[in-house]
């Protein structure tokens, strides 16, 4: 039995994955987030809280 990779180049051009901890003002919950980099997590992090902005005084991101 054999495999037929259609295009094996994909494959080898991934992102590596970046950890990511986000810690919220007033939460003592952390968002943990695997990201390309922090342009991507930042706008992972806006989708989290439903906003279109983020106000980097009350949020603190770790990587």
């Amino acid at each position: 039995m054999s495999q037929t990779v259609l295009n094996p180049q994909n494959n080898n051009h991934k992102k590596s994955k970046k950890s990511f901890f986000v810690v919220i003002d007033g939460s003592e919950d952390v968002l943990y987030l695997k990201c390309s980099d922090i342009d991507e997590a930042k706008e992972e992090i806006k989708r989290f809280l439903q906003t279109d902005t983020l106000d980097d005084d009350s949020i603190e991101i770790i990587y």
